[in-house]
């Protein structure tokens, strides 16, 4: 096994040289690993930088462990990668998904707006932006319909907020309205 492993590690960098290093899908992926942090650089409220850091870590989090599952099950692909030996398409769940969920966080903190903001994003993140990667050639759904991520993306900014203000008011702090 530990011989097939080194095998495929060597092969998964030779194809990354070949295929997708410096691409044009690599700098894509490169600009939106990029830019969302740039942005949240430019909007973040410093005074809630722990309760955002806390909030999208955890995004990060579950996004990167579902997304994994998916791909482990064979529910979708991604045909470049960022770099080897990483998890591909990693932009997405260590950049893109944290940012815009800890901007809906700040920018909607009573919970009403907040679930109608969230629900605004996951109908985004459903029926423009995954269909935009599937256009770029960066994610390939095999068995994987757009809308099943709908309710995962509503109960991943709802579950995550609920938590983080049960942080903060056990530690006798105030998230969120």
């Amino acid at each position: 096994m530990l011989e097939l492993q080194e095998k495929m590690t060597d092969l998964d960098i030779a194809s990354w040289l070949e295929h997708d290093f410096l691409s044009p899908e690599w700098w894509l992926q490169l600009a939106m690993f990029i830019i969302p942090w740039l942005i949240f650089a430019r909007l973040a409220k410093r005074e809630q930088l722990p309760e955002l850091a806390l909030y999208g870590s955890w995004v990060l989090i579950l996004a990167e462990s579902l997304d994994h599952i998916g791909y482990e099950l064979g529910f979708w692909y991604y045909p470049a990668e960022l770099a080897p030996l990483f998890p591909r398409f990693e932009e997405v769940n260590l950049s893109a998904l944290p940012v815009i969920y800890m901007l809906v966080y700040q920018y909607f903190p009573a919970w009403k707006q907040f679930a109608i903001a969230i629900t605004v994003t996951a109908v985004l993140f459903t029926l423009a932006a995954e269909p935009a990667l599937v256009g770029l050639g960066l994610y390939v759904p095999l068995h994987w319909k757009f809308y099943y991520g709908l309710p995962i993306y509503v109960v991943i900014g709802i579950l995550l907020k609920w938590f983080v203000a049960q942080l903060f008011r056990l530690a006798g702090r105030r998230a969120g309205a």
